[in-house]
């Protein structure tokens, strides 16, 4: 999996160049108002998530696309993580404790320019930000902490944010399903997702006679 991210930069330049331009007979006339809601994920870091994008009319193809993606899976429901201690505090309190093991977990807030292209596909390119969490796990030689002397803290001095560029598209499955997929940076990984959109409409302003 890790190989194939190396097309990422390439995928995301091809998006870019959609959005930028597209054949004539996609340039005429309006989609109208369309709605989408759904679930997203990127693998393998954050497996849940939802989504939203808009067109609106007068806006000629461009629209809207915004997503919040998490891991589902904590180590804080784990029975051996300690909520009232962090990794600097065990590494300077516990006498002979052992570094074993990290988990990272994720979570992001992303917008992206929607370019529709026409009613099977649409494009989205944008960014957004990653929050990256991580924890420690370590053993207690005296067996006096956690599990056997297994456990995990947080730790918070680790913690990073940082910039996740996204790009990718929705291909339409039926009348008002869509299958997302595309590729992001931050943490690296493919994007997978479906949404259902909302019947198409015209106008907002009802017609005058």
């Amino acid at each position: 999996m890790l190989r194939s991210l190396r097309y990422a930069p390439l995928t995301i330049s091809l998006v870019l160049t959609a959005l930028e331009s597209s054949p004539a007979s996609a340039q005429q006339g309006d989609p109208g108002l369309r709605v989408g809601l759904g679930y997203v994920g990127n693998a393998p870091e954050m497996v849940s998530g939802v989504s939203g994008n808009v067109l609106l009319p007068g806006m000629g193809r461009f629209g809207l696309y915004v997503d919040a993606k998490f891991n589902p899976y904590s180590v804080r429901r784990e029975e051996t993580f300690l909520a009232d201690r962090t990794a600097l505090e065990i590494e300077d309190e516990v006498v002979g404790v052992r570094f074993m093991d990290h988990k990272d977990s994720y979570r992001s807030f992303n917008a992206a320019l929607v370019r529709y292209v026409n009613p099977s596909l649409m494009l989205y390119l944008g960014a957004g930000v990653s929050q990256m969490t991580r924890y420690r796990e370590y053993y207690d030689p005296t067996e006096q902490m956690g599990q056997a002397g297994f456990f995990w803290v947080e730790a918070p001095d680790e913690a990073a944010s940082s910039l996740n560029v996204l790009g990718g598209a929705f291909l339409r499955m039926s009348s008002l399903l869509m299958f997302q997929t595309g590729v992001e940076t931050n943490p690296k990984g493919f994007t997978v997702g479906a949404s259902m959109q909302l019947p198409r409409r015209r106008s907002l302003r009802p017609a005058l006679r």
